[in-house]
């Protein structure tokens, strides 16, 4: 039976998750991360004037002085320029803005000479920044993860060479067929790769609070995966192998 295969569903399938959580963000946020970015570092900041208010139905803006904190609350405001419609420049607000600022009132904004359709709240920018770069941040902290958590399932299935015993962490020098103590057919020569440790106790010892500080020499994965040489009998289910710390002298 392929044991390595058997489980390897789970982590492709829990990489393959986190990334696509990953990506959501910067797909999902990659553009007002530039809109925000351009405004910051080449926006022009100028106190305008709020022309109309209302709250997004059906696409269109409509005006109301009862609102609830769920809709979405728009300002239309006049940048500088002959009032043309292209100076003409739709903003999102929060409730409170919204609700302390009557039309006529004048505002800071901060826009794109020539894209004036490009505007945000001045005192928005930095704040929305903010908020946008630590969501990148973490969807590259995130995508690093999942692209080493990839290179390193890609090399534990990669294929060691034939009857090759240089690589594993004991050798159990066993110079003829091995047979199993049970039923005496021979035994299958592999390894065991080690993870959180073995844990050994005497038949009269109490089972404890077993911790990977407790495990037998060589069984705990810290730095380098320990294969500890074995040898299988798939028909008694015993396993044969050796611990220890060999290749550390």
């Amino acid at each position: 039976m392929n044991y390595h295969k058997k489980g390897m569903w789970f982590p492709v399938a829990l990489i393959a998750f986190v990334t696509v959580i990953a990506l959501y963000f910067p797909v999902k946020y990659g553009h007002d991360f530039l809109l925000n970015y351009m405004l910051l570092h080449k926006g022009v900041v100028e106190n305008v004037q709020v022309i109309k208010k209302g709250i997004i139905v059906y696409d269109e803006l409509v005006w109301t002085d009862q609102t609830q904190p769920s809709d979405n609350h728009q300002f239309q405001v006049q940048l500088p320029g002959a009032g043309k419609e292209e100076n003409i420049c739709q903003i999102s607000v929060s409730k409170s803005l919204y609700d302390l600022t009557p039309a006529g009132s004048r505002i800071s904004v901060t826009f794109l000479s020539g894209k004036q359709w490009k505007c945000k709240l001045s005192s928005s920018i930095q704040g929305t920044m903010s908020i946008l770069m630590a969501g990148h941040a973490l969807s590259a902290f995130m995508l690093l993860c999942a692209f080493g958590a990839a290179i390193f399932l890609y090399r534990s299935h990669k294929k060691p060479a034939p009857g090759d015993l240089s690589d594993l962490t004991t050798n159990m020098e066993m110079y003829k067929e091995v047979h199993c103590p049970k039923c005496s057919e021979q035994m299958k020569e592999g390894y065991l790769p080690m993870g959180f440790g073995i844990h050994w106790r005497n038949i009269d010892q109490p089972m404890g609070l077993p911790t990977i500080f407790g495990v037998l020499p060589g069984t705990v994965f810290w730095f380098k995966r320990p294969k500890l040489h074995a040898y299988h009998c798939t028909i008694c289910r015993i396993v044969l192998f050796k611990y220890g710390n060999e290749k550390r002298g």
